[in-house]
């Protein structure tokens, strides 16, 4: 697309859209001589048009594919050829996906500093195409080697950009689920589950290597109170009609899920818990009819092994200045697969709820943290939560529970009314056995503050 050939108003007001993709190629054509074209002309033409873009509030990536002389020429890394782009103070570069462990010592060193380094977004295709380990579920292996050049030079952090992570969609074979939408979804499900899975830790990991972009800046995006989300991928029977289909308007907050390497005691703070994850817990999505507010799909935890230990599960984690007042209320729905299952029903019926094998954990800094100051190091105090409260929600064709937590009696030490939220998540006290099985499914989480007396 010209930039002179922008969609009309229209198309913005009908679509709703927020932002515009253009592709220009700076070189010239056979039927235009070049000479009779002044580059540096159609060169200003273009970055004053992004720079126009940056000064509008938006985010600008450069793709490495047009050189800074016009020409289409991938470098695959960071050069003299592209880097003018990123000295415009684009946000970032993606970089071709054909590169080696040579051209990303080469990012490194041009880079210079370590703001630059980590505006250079290493391109990994997800379908291969000529980068390192040929995509897939070998994606891995490139972000690997990324991750050992970044360790050999911390001091220059890279980024990575991942091209095409729809890989699981377009490759699953659905031929198993003999026609049937739902039992497609899952094998999509769990195929995207097998995909993401050695993904995840290494994205941390490359996240964790320089200091400047540690735990303030997750691999997810940070929220704003007041929280609402029913754990819909946009997918599977959504709406009342309960027929199989693909929405993604209806998309909203997927929980992190992280599991923390171990149970940490509160006097321990919670800032080692978000370096090291294990593989005990498998994730995915599960379409289910009949779900809160006309959600498709909700999401099926499940322990790889028995264990007698306890899982701590983070929910949600939180940028600096996220304040919440201490009289606060996290209700997270719990259901089963089975209908009208006898463990979760027990749960409604306990006197002290002393069945539910879940508690809730908050993270929260210290009241003296400067809610405008951006520290990946803030000091944090864990704080847990039984449940005081459940309700019934469904029986069919699943069983659901919601779990009602109230802060207000457990937050201790804080110097005023609000507590700066760090993260928050559920512990599966999975040694209780019986009363879940080896799997869940979580679906509503709401945070609400209130007022005492309310609940």
């Amino acid at each position: 697309m010209c930039l002179n050939q922008l969609p009309p108003k229209s198309v913005y007001k009908e679509c709703g859209m927020k932002c515009t993709s253009f592709i220009r190629v700076l070189t010239t054509t056979e039927s235009i001589p070049y000479s009779s074209v002044k580059m540096p002309v159609v060169r200003d033409r273009a970055t004053n048009f992004m720079r126009r873009l940056k000064s509008l509030g938006s985010e600008v990536i450069w793709y490495d594919s047009v050189a800074w002389n016009g020409k289409v020429c991938y470098q695959n890394c960071l050069t003299e050829a592209n880097k003018p782009f990123l000295d415009l103070g684009l946000d970032g570069l993606f970089t071709n996906y054909k590169w080696d462990r040579d051209l990303l010592k080469r990012c490194q060193s041009e880079a210079k500093d370590t703001v630059t380094s980590s505006r250079v977004f290493v391109g990994v295709d997800c379908f291969g195409r000529g980068c390192l380990g040929g995509g897939g579920l070998s994606t891995n292996i490139a972000l690997k080697l990324i991750l050992d050049v970044m360790l050999e030079r911390p001091d220059r952090p890279l980024s990575v950009a991942l091209f095409a992570p729809g890989w699981p969609f377009e490759n699953c074979d659905l031929s198993p689920a003999n026609g049937n939408q739902l039992d497609a979804h899952q094998l999509v499900a769990d195929l995207d589950e097998k995909f993401w899975s050695p993904l995840v830790p290494l994205l941390s990991r490359i996240r964790g290597v320089s200091q400047a972009f540690t735990s303030s800046d997750n691999s997810h995006p940070s929220v704003n109170l007041l929280l609402s989300t029913d754990c819909c991928t946009g997918q599977g029977p959504i709406g009342t009609r309960g027929a199989f289909s693909s929405n993604m308007s209806r998309q909203q907050l997927i929980p992190s899920c992280f599991e923390f390497s171990g149970d940490l005691n509160e006097d321990q703070g919670s800032t080692s818990g978000l370096k090291t994850f294990t593989s005990h817990l498998s994730v995915t999505q599960f379409a289910c009819p009949h779900l809160k507010n006309g959600a498709g799909t909700c999401l099926l935890i499940r322990s790889l092994a028995f264990s007698s230990r306890n899982f701590l599960i983070e929910l949600f984690s939180f940028g600096p200045g996220t304040w919440i007042a201490r009289s606060t209320l996290v209700t997270i729905s719990i259901g089963s697969k089975q209908c009208e299952d006898a463990k979760l029903l027990s749960w409604v019926n306990a006197p002290s709820y002393q069945l539910v094998p879940f508690t809730l954990f908050i993270d929260w800094t210290d009241c003296r943290s400067d809610p405008k100051r951006i520290d990946s190091n803030r000091f944090s105090k864990r704080q847990k939560f039984t449940c005081n409260k459940v309700t019934l929600d469904s029986c069919q064709p699943t069983t659901w529970v919601t779990l009602h937590f109230a802060v207000n009696d457990g937050i201790s030490g804080t110097c005023n009314d609000k507590i700066e939220l760090y993260r928050f998540g559920l512990v599966w006290h999975f040694a209780v056995g019986e009363c879940t099985g080896d799997n869940f499914l979580l679906s509503s989480i709401r945070l609400l503050e209130f007022k005492l007396g309310e609940i």
